[in-house]
């Protein structure tokens, strides 16, 4: 199915899309099968306000979507007048928690997750703890759009929502939407709302990423880069 309906990026879906995103002055991303130089991936498409078009290509494919899809290789931001806003995909956003961190060190206080995640315990157990628990330790912003009902082989559960910093401090909240398997996740519909991404900044001030007089800091992306060449040689 996906490899029959994979389209280039730029191409007609995304024409469609530009039109009315360069009409409402908006931000679209959406999760589309990409073909590219006869190769397909399962990609998020970004359009811009200017009706620009481009891809980005999911890092991990878990279980049959290697049978389909190829792997993309770079983590994928756009600049907005808000500042940068990262992009993850589904099993990208729920277990692999380096990707979450680089875009939050790398300035991103909002990261967009498009995820198709049914309601098998791995898939949905994983995303109804790892948004709260990243959104907490990264002081970001997750906003998930998510599928609602079946496929041929799947149950969607839902729960497109934008969960961030708490505005007391603390904990997280759920600005926007229903969070996956709460009362009316499931459920289909536009999701509309403001967020304060200032919020990320307010009480914490990043104190991972902070830097003392000496220019140390809690976060050591050299050592990690250590720790992991060393895992890549094994």
């Amino acid at each position: 199915m996906h490899v029959k309906l994979a389209e280039t990026i730029p191409g007609p879906a995304t024409d469609a899309v530009a039109e009315l995103a360069e009409r409402y002055g908006m931000h679209v991303i959406f999760g589309m099968p990409e073909l590219a130089d006869g190769t397909v991936y399962n990609s998020a498409a970004i359009v811009t306000p200017e009706g620009k078009a481009s891809s980005c290509r999911k890092l991990h494919l878990p279980f049959d979507e290697a049978t389909w899809a190829e792997t993309g290789d770079e983590p994928c931001m756009f600049e907005t007048p808000w500042g940068p806003i990262g992009i993850t995909i589904c099993y990208d956003t729920y277990c692999f928690p380096e990707l979450n961190r680089y875009y939050r060190a790398k300035g991103c206080r909002l990261v967009l997750n498009v995820t198709a995640c049914p309601d098998a315990p791995c898939t949905a157990g994983s995303a109804r703890l790892a948004i709260p628990a990243y959104a907490f330790i990264d002081y970001m912003f997750i906003a998930s759009a998510n599928l609602c009902g079946p496929d041929l082989r799947s149950n969607f559960i839902g729960g497109s929502s934008v969960v961030g910093p708490a505005s007391s401090g603390g904990d997280v909240e759920t600005y926007i939407g229903t969070m996956f398997g709460e009362p009316g996740s499931d459920v289909p519909g536009m999701k509309c709302g403001t967020i304060d991404l200032s919020l990320c900044d307010r009480f914490a001030e990043i104190p991972l990423f902070r830097k003392d007089a000496e220019g140390r800091s809690d976060f050591r992306p050299e050592l990690y880069a250590k720790l992991y060449q060393e895992l890549a040689e094994a």
